[in-house]
């Protein structure tokens, strides 16, 4: 239950930001890490390089530790659920914390990035969401778990 509250905690955080962090902003500031030239970088790129991974090396822990939970607290999501106090707990978590984000341990900041800029490009209609929302599904997306409730 601890973890949950910590979790919950630090999403309410990334949500009470300023307004202008939607996910155009994070997709054009992480264009900069996906194509990266040290050579011939402006200062606008290498503050906008420096955001996006700022922002992936606080989101992709997070996900991690969502994922951590989901888990600890429900043994597996391999077979249907049968147990009504499983289903519960997978309905309020998910109710919360969203999708079960299953991300590689390896995953690099700079491949996370580029898969930012992939996804920004391919879902031009998801621009307009939270920067924390629009990560997060873009990382999902491609990382989906394996498992799932059904």
């Amino acid at each position: 239950m601890r973890a949950f509250i910590t979790i919950v905690f630090l999403l309410v955080s990334f949500v009470c930001r300023a307004a202008e962090d939607d996910g155009a902003t994070i997709f054009r500031r992480c264009e900069a890490v996906a194509n990266f030239d040290v050579k011939a970088a402006s200062l606008q790129a290498v503050s906008d390089f420096n955001y996006c991974v700022g922002f992936l090396r606080g989101i992709v822990p997070l996900l991690h530790k969502i994922h951590a939970y989901y888990a600890s607290a429900i043994p597996s999501l391999i077979d249907p659920i049968k147990e009504v106090q499983i289903a519960n707990t997978y309905l309020s978590a998910s109710r919360y914390l969203g999708q079960d984000p299953c991300l590689p341990e390896d995953l690099t900041i700079q491949s996370a990035a580029v898969i930012v800029t992939k996804y920004g490009r391919g879902h031009p209609e998801f621009l307009s969401k939270s920067d924390s929302d629009f990560v997060a599904d873009a990382l999902i997306s491609a990382h989906p778990c394996a498992k799932s409730l059904q």
